[in-house]
């Protein structure tokens, strides 16, 4: 039981590669829309199981996956390693097809069967259903791509008998809108989808036997590209290896910390700040009722450097021993452009409540500030077990935030601007380690300070 699809992300710099499995294990991958023999050979799986591949990582390339029995193994290498990444999703009689259907630049899994597709999102494992097409595997083929070139893909499905494509702009219920027309070469062609021509847009192909014909348009027209590869009966896949980029610099990264609630600051934010010129902002309004009508909170500083391309952020959090604080999620992705300047603070979102010790013990007249509010309590108090007024490193472990960027880079700063144990009460997104206006009676806030470049740690 096969399903064949590949998708490219928008803006690739290499064109979709041929591969085809044979007896649901046997990989054979080629470097070239050309006939010849295969570069790269593997196996991978038990059979019965269904082979795909995706964008797993976010960093541009197209890798294995296999389906079966209900549970999904995503490998990030070619060859593949040893302990993929395994997921229990969807209907164990469905069929797997990988689409960016939210445009973080990482691969979703869809699940298709009768119509139905079972979505489930890389970046926060939310899922959805949706009705697309008719019909199952075999005879109706799903397939997903970027079909405008937007960096969002859709869904589609192709009919085995007729070679019919209907094909979707979105991962979404509703009708074709993306193009139905009939591209084939005649009984038993299967469909495989890909960026054939690298411009970012992906467009339909199919295999026949061992010819596979490629067209660089999603219509009825004449092949572009045709060659001979594989063997007849085997499924047509495509892959990509991680494309070359130019290196891209670290972000330059400061730490502050907002306050227009308590006395003395009363009306402090650090500058640059929301509305300020190239300023992506990610947190509420000051004033507006969900940010509590104030400032009370860390903040989060990136400049892109001028000489860097676009950035984009697709995670961050926040880790201050076993608490974990995550509120930016609604706002993610989220890009800056060269020379700008991204901020993550208070956003005013009340998120779920952790277990103890990480669940807050203040009045909950507090609570509505919420700070970077993911859990119940204000994230400047180092929540319990570590609230106290006379905190020490050893007690109360420094702010560890971790930050994700589309094409792989990652970014652990920790916040000890002196990591001398001696120094105490220097944190600044944790205020020192204690609440300063329960305390000492009076809370300041704290102008932008830079990261020392020993607090930054990177992969990617």
């Amino acid at each position: 039981m096969f399903l064949a699809t590949g998708v490219a992300p928008a803006g690739a710099a290499t064109p979709s590669l041929p591969a085809v499995v044979s007896g649901s294990t046997s990989w054979q991958l080629r470097d070239s829309l050309t006939s010849g023999p295969p570069t790269t050979t593997f196996g991978l799986g038990t059979r019965p199981v269904v082979p795909f591949t995706g964008d797993w990582d976010g960093n541009g390339s197209e890798t294995p996956g296999t389906y079966s029995g209900g549970v999904l193994r995503l490998y990030d290498q070619i060859p593949p390693e040893a302990s993929p990444t395994a997921i229990t999703f969807g209907d164990p009689r469905g069929f797997p097809v990988a689409g960016d259907f939210d445009g973080d630049g990482r691969d979703d899994v869809a699940i298709h069967r009768n119509a139905t597709w079972q979505i489930r999102f890389a970046d926060d494992a939310a899922t959805s259903t949706v009705g697309f097409g008719a019909g199952a595997w075999p005879a109706t083929v799903p397939v997903a791509g970027d079909w405008d070139g937007n960096g969002t893909d859709g869904i589609g499905t192709y009919t085995l008998a007729s070679g019919t494509w209907n094909l979707r702009q979105t991962a979404s219920s509703g009708a074709p809108d993306a193009g139905t027309f009939v591209f084939w070469t005649g009984t038993g062609s299967y469909a495989v989808v890909g960026d054939w021509d690298a411009n970012g847009t992906d467009t339909a192909g199919v295999k026949n036997g061992v010819n596979w014909s490629l067209n660089n348009q999603t219509d009825s027209g004449p092949p572009d590209v045709t060659f001979a590869y594989g063997v007849a009966n085997d499924l047509p896949l495509t892959w990509k290896p991680a494309a070359a980029s130019p290196t891209v610099a670290t972000p330059n990264i400061f730490l502050g910390f907002a306050d227009t609630l308590h006395a003395p600051s009363a009306a402090f934010v650090p500058s640059p700040w929301q509305g300020d010129p190239g300023v992506t902002f990610l947190g509420c309004t000051a004033g507006a009722l969900e940010c509590g009508g104030s400032y009370d909170a860390g903040a989060i500083r990136l400049d892109n450097p001028a000489a860097n391309p676009t950035l984009t952020l697709v995670e961050a959090y926040v880790d201050i021993g076993p608490c974990h604080f995550e509120p930016w999620d609604v706002f993610l992705p989220a890009t800056v452009g060269s020379g700008g300047t991204l901020i993550l603070t208070q956003t005013g979102i009340l998120g779920p409540p952790q277990p103890a010790p990480c669940d807050g013990r203040l009045p909950l007249v507090d609570r509505p500030f919420f700070n970077f509010l993911t859990n119940m309590g204000p994230f400047d108090t180092l929540d319990p077990p570590f609230s106290n007024c006379d905190p020490d490193d050893a007690k109360v472990p420094p702010p560890v935030i971790t930050l994700v960027f589309a094409g792989g880079m990652t970014l652990t700063v920790v916040d000890d601007p002196d990591p001398d144990p001696t120094v105490e009460n220097d944190e600044i997104l944790s205020t020192g380690g204690v609440h300063q206006f329960a305390c000492e009676g009076v809370e300041s806030g704290t102008p932008w300070t830079p990261v020392p470049a020993g607090n930054i740690a990177r992969t990617g």
